[in-house]
């Protein structure tokens, strides 16, 4: 996936305004063309996202794929 850290950075403090609120998140990484042969890349992206909000929020369930898209839903922690 091509996001740099930057958008990165900005999606997740976004996010974490929504944790603050009590809301779930969801993110979700889309592959296009040859990027479906990285998606280790995909991975390593959605476990930087975990890292950064592990205080705030837990995932629902572990990151899973479907077609061109990895997905994960977290929810605040109570």
């Amino acid at each position: 996936p091509r996001i740099s850290d930057h958008d990165l950075e900005f999606k997740i403090k976004h996010a974490i305004e929504f944790f603050e609120k009590k809301c779930k998140v969801k993110f979700t990484i889309v592959f296009f063309g040859r990027e479906m042969t990285h998606q280790e890349t995909g991975m390593e992206v959605m476990n930087k996202i975990k890292e950064k909000i592990k205080d705030l929020a837990v995932p629902d369930f572990e990151p899973k794929q479907e077609g061109n898209r990895i997905t994960v839903i977290f929810s605040p922690k109570k």
